[in-house]
């Protein structure tokens, strides 16, 4: 017992001790962190008066300009969101905010998506009185989307206007498209690359009636017509005749191409998918109507056809030059189509796209005869191994030192093949055509380079 009496003494005073450190290491870590506080304070203030000196904000307003301009999305129209330019652009500060705003340029490029109504058939019954609310509350955001898409095409001032509008929803009735269009062919004159959803009735005339004088600007046009009929006057439409206009792509035309009046020897791009007549059946560019195509178009420099005809049509034989022709696409569902590569002169023609719908046969592929026709420097080239016959590989690829690319799906559901002109794999890729499917398409992406993988 007097052991443990004097044990408590003797640590009463350490214990004092240790409770006079603990206090004083509180104090000491109190004023640590108030001076830490006081340190990122300085700091923050230090690091903001360092970005005042940031050589970018020492760029005049002309190159930061031109700098914006590029931040623009270069694979589609700007779109109205805050991710991407040039709204995401005017977030930043207020002199950004300000030199975007006041630059028409940034303001040229817009696509249009038509608002969705809100689906009222989920609704439960007893919400049912308040359904026309929910109408109501549309209305008003659709108000505002157009007083939007007004503000943005009018701060592009006089600038040439890069527009998309596409209604997608075919139950879309004729007055939500009719405002937009309204907006949009206020600035027709200065259209200049345009892709337009072209809509039923009354507002399928409108277009169609514009005249070519109030299009000065215009260069490429882009058309989809909704698969039903449309108003005959599409075939001396004002679009197709606009004076700078050489870049052309038409899904569903409702007219005969023939029956276009276009100024053909100026069109440099041409794009041509199905067309649709009277009665709403689907047609495709003819072996002859291709042949007028390209004896009309001697700009051509990109084209992309489906043609399709019938198994004993084959094409005029008049012989026909593209010198400026460098890349051609084709859908084949035609047996005669090599009548048509024949007739052609291509020397400047580097990239091909070739697929067909028909089984392979003795006769030789009608690739053959394009590539043929090119004088053998094409550069790139996409087709499908399942159309086509070993000896029509060896054919192919015989004479030219390609390197397999990845393989892909084909538009007929099967393996398509991209090929480019760079290192010399000629006897072993032949070998593997002799393969079975599986094997080719495994060693195709063993023998593909690796930054391309």
């Amino acid at each position: 017992m007097l052991e443990r009496v004097q044990l408590s003494r003797f640590l009463s005073e350490p214990n004092h001790q240790l409770s006079h450190l603990n206090a004083e290491i509180f104090e000491l870590e109190e004023t640590l962190k108030a001076m830490k506080q006081k340190r990122d304070r300085l700091q923050g203030t230090i690091l903001k008066h360092y970005m005042l000196l940031a050589p970018f904000r020492c760029l005049p307003g002309d190159v930061l300009r031109e700098i914006f301009f590029h931040c623009l999305p270069d694979d589609h129209n700007a779109l109205m969101t805050v991710v991407e330019a040039p709204l995401l652009l005017s977030r930043v500060c207020s002199r950004w905010r300000s030199i975007v705003y006041y630059t028409p340029r940034l303001w040229a490029t817009l696509h249009i998506p038509l608002p969705r109504p809100p689906s009222l058939s989920r609704i439960h019954p007893s919400l049912v009185p308040s359904a026309h609310i929910v109408r109501e509350t549309f209305q008003i955001k659709v108000l505002g989307h157009m007083d939007a898409v007004d503000a943005w095409i009018c701060r592009s001032g006089c600038c040439p206007l890069s527009l998309s509008f596409h209604a997608h929803d075919r139950n879309a009735v004729s007055s939500r498209i009719k405002p937009y269009l309204e907006i949009l062919l206020r600035h027709v004159n200065r259209w200049e690359d345009i892709d337009i959803t072209v809509p039923l009735g009354d507002l399928s005339t409108v277009l169609a009636q514009i005249p070519s004088r109030h299009l000065p600007m215009l260069k490429r046009l882009e058309l989809g017509f909704t698969p039903s009929p449309h108003d005959k006057r599409w075939g001396s439409s004002g679009l197709f005749n606009a004076p700078k206009l050489h870049s052309l792509r038409l899904v569903h035309l409702p007219v005969p191409v023939s029956s276009l009046d276009i100024s053909w020897q100026n069109i440099t791009n041409l794009a041509l998918r199905e067309t649709v007549d009277p009665s709403g059946s689907t047609k495709f560019i003819s072996l002859a109507e291709a042949h007028i195509l390209f004896r009309k178009c001697i700009s051509l420099t990109h084209c992309s056809l489906k043609v399709a005809d019938s198994s004993d049509a084959v094409s005029p034989s008049a012989l026909i030059t593209l010198t400026y022709l460098e890349s051609l696409s084709i859908e084949d569902y035609a047996l005669g189509m090599s009548s048509l590569f024949e007739c052609l002169q291509v020397p400047s023609l580097r990239r091909i796209s070739y697929h067909c719908s028909h089984m392979p046969s003795s006769r030789p592929s009608p690739l053959i005869s394009l590539i043929s026709c090119s004088g053998g420097q094409i550069q790139h080239l996409v087709t499908d191994l399942f159309f086509l016959t070993l000896s029509d590989l060896k054919t192919i690829f015989g004479g030219l030192p390609y390197q397999f690319l990845p393989c892909c799906d084909g538009p007929f559901g099967t393996q398509t093949i991209a090929c480019s002109k760079k290192t010399s794999h000629r006897s072993s890729l032949i070998q593997d055509f002799s393969q079975p499917p599986h094997t080719r398409l495994y060693r195709a992406k063993r023998m593909a380079s690796p930054s391309v993988l």
